[in-house]
């Protein structure tokens, strides 16, 4: 049926191209902005600790020897956020075999117990501290009792949600830091309790999986560097002298090795290597983030 045939192939294929065109375009402004960044920091001699956080390591897999591999190209360390339950041998004998890696306490199975049609959550308010407590407990017994020293009392609730009144309890648990995504708010870590959050996520959750926008995860990532770099500089302590380590507060980027296709570890790669790169940038392991218990 001729009549079938659309007549606006042309236009199409122009609007194509100049979208594309558009994204390259705002992908390396982003990329000139990171590196405006990087260079305002290390003008500036501020030092910024960064942290990688790898969630939902269970085994040693294909996939995590293609990410450790990434990371070993500048010899990076990482905390592999575990599942208890799904916790194997396999993985802590890697772990130990490599420096600069530590293990966190990924809830206890990563299973959803929220009720439907609210936002997943396995610690979330919807269920009693008597029932969720215990389980917490036993989460990082789990991990301590195969990964020794290589386990970290730090908590990654799963789907970064947790209920309030639970976080209020984890000291007496044995905790000595939680970790979820966002920036940290005031006044949301109790006393005995350190939080070190991840804040960059290369990711599209939302969008099903996949590369999130270059140009946005740049610009984002920028951002938490401009932001570093102007509170550090704005610090009345250090510029009147009376500090010298311009250290900055850290900054965590989250990744999930298990679900990283081509285009992520392109992205990623690129990102680690400019990163590295950066007099600013100081790679720090989680153990040197979070206090011992």
């Amino acid at each position: 049926d001729w009549s079938a045939i659309r007549r606006d192939g042309a236009a199409r294929a122009v609007a194509a191209v100049e979208a594309a065109a558009a994204r390259a375009r705002a992908r390396w402004a982003g990329w000139r902005r990171l590196d405006a960044a990087l260079a305002a920091a290390g003008a500036a001699e501020v030092t910024i600790p960064v942290w990688i956080r790898d969630d939902d390591a269970v085994a040693a897999t294909p996939e995590l020897e293609r990410f450790l591999a990434l990371l070993d190209r500048w010899a990076l360390p990482v905390a592999l956020a575990t599942i208890p339950q799904g916790l194997t041998a396999s993985l802590v004998a890697r772990v130990r075999a490599r420096p600069g890696t530590d293990l966190l306490v990924h809830g206890l199975a990563h299973l959803n117990h929220a009720p439907a049609g609210a936002k997943k959550a396995e610690f979330g308010a919807h269920r009693p501290l008597s029932v969720m407590l215990p389980e917490l407990a036993d989460a990082l017994a789990r991990v301590r009792r195969l990964a020794g020293a290589r386990a970290l009392p730090v908590l990654v609730p799963p789907w970064n949600r947790i209920a309030p009144d639970l976080v209020a309890r984890l000291p007496e648990l044995g905790f000595s830091g939680i970790s979820t995504f966002a920036e940290p708010k005031p006044g949301d870590t109790p006393a005995g309790l350190v939080r070190r959050n991840a804040e960059w996520d290369p990711i599209a959750w939302r969008a099903g999986g996949g590369l999130g926008d270059e140009a946005v995860l740049l610009d984002a990532l920028a951002a938490r560097i401009e932001a570093r770099t102007g509170a550090e500089c704005a610090d009345p302590a250090r510029m009147a002298g009376e500090t010298g380590d311009g250290e900055a507060a850290p900054l965590g980027l989250l990744t999930h090795h298990l679900v990283h296709d081509g285009w992520i570890e392109r992205f990623l790669g690129a990102v680690l290597a400019r990163l590295a790169a950066a007099p600013a940038i100081r790679f720090v392991a989680a153990r040197n983030l979070f206090p011992a218990q």
